[in-house]
């Protein structure tokens, strides 16, 4: 329905003049603090997992501040197949390392300890993940390292199927940035 930030924008607008109107200034304060929501600082990496990008829950970040990046549908547990996106390379500069870590549900929050995590092998510039390619973390390219929960070096990402999980991928730049993906396995 709202597709571009200048409607969210407007929608916020005309919100908090309504509450403005309805409940006097200090319900405005509430509504100008989902506007300020919708257009806080964006993220400029885009994650995708077999091919679903993580989308966030906008009616969520206007009213909390803050929402998820989720994944919808459950994603494949032997060999999930991972790529991001930069929107805009400029703001984030120098590229010299990128991590992906995986988080196991815990208590119905996430592990402090990253089930796996994938790490070029070394910094080399051409063994860093790169935008725009499809990695499967079941079958890792040669460049990448996969560690697990106790450090040691496995072979592959092996997810549990039906399992709650969190992948954080950091980007180390002049700009980096690090993105966290709730998703589910099948």
């Amino acid at each position: 329905m709202f597709k571009s930030r200048l409607s969210w924008v407007v929608v916020g607008s005309v919100a908090a003049l309504s509450f403005a109107l309805i409940y006097g200034c200090s319900g405005a304060g509430s509504a100008i603090g989902v506007v300020k929501n919708l257009g806080g600082e964006k993220s400029l990496i885009r994650v995708s997992l077999d091919g679903q990008e993580a989308k966030q829950n906008t009616l969520k970040k206007a009213v909390a501040g803050h929402s998820n990046w989720d994944i919808k549908d459950p994603v494949d547990s032997d060999n999930p197949k991972l790529s991001y996106k930069i929107l805009k390379p400029e703001k984030m500069g120098r590229i010299t390392a990128t991590i992906v870590n995986l988080f196991q549900e815990f208590q119905g929050d996430y592990s402090t300890q990253s089930e796996f995590i994938v790490t070029p092998k070394d910094n080399a510039p051409e063994n860093l993940m790169k935008e725009n390619v499809v990695y499967e973390l079941g079958k890792p390219p040669a460049g990448l390292r996969v560690l697990d929960v106790n450090g040691k070096d496995v072979p592959a990402v092996k997810l549990i199927p039906g399992k709650k999980y969190m992948l954080s991928l950091t980007i180390k730049a002049d700009h980096s940035e690090t993105l966290n993906i709730h998703f589910k396995t099948k």
